[in-house]
């Protein structure tokens, strides 16, 4: 795990504190206040389990200061499958649930739009999410739905 203040050239967002792993990147836009989580695994067989979860459930609450904002979740390219009680522990952590407003994620194949809705249906029905093929779609989601919150508030 390794700790870094950068630009992200790909995307212009500033990343004041950004964690990177061997199979993901956490950061949040310090701009948008908007939490980032990148995952990459290319190995179908893999599986993500409760150690590891964990390890990303301190991560995200370091990087986000236990701020509450909304997640882009981007699983472009990424195979593989999860623990069940791997992820329900993402999905039931009682500090993650205070944080999480809503999820945007970001896919490229039918494969991760399944897993993702199964997750859902199965692990998490109450945080509001949706499911896109671009990081910028999911970003205007954000802001748009954060704007709204803050206008109910």
């Amino acid at each position: 795990m390794a700790q870094q203040l950068a630009l992200d050239y790909k995307t212009n967002v500033i990343m004041s504190h950004t964690i990177i792993f061997p199979n993901a990147k956490f950061w949040v836009d310090d701009e948008e206040e908007v939490l980032y989580c990148k995952f990459k695994n290319c190995k179908s067989y893999r599986k993500l389990e409760v150690p590891r979860v964990m390890e990303y459930i301190d991560v995200i609450l370091e990087v986000t200061n236990k701020t509450p904002m909304p997640f882009i979740i981007d699983l472009r390219n990424t195979k593989g499958r999860f623990e069940h009680k791997a992820a329900k522990l993402f999905a039931t952590h009682p500090d993650l649930h205070k944080i999480k407003q809503f999820e945007a994620f970001v896919i490229n194949n039918i494969g991760m739009k399944l897993l993702i809705l199964t997750y859902k249906r199965l692990y998490d029905p109450y945080t509001p999410f949706k499911i896109f093929s671009s990081q910028t779609a999911a970003l205007e989601y954000c802001l748009k739905t954060q704007i709204k919150l803050y206008a109910i508030n």
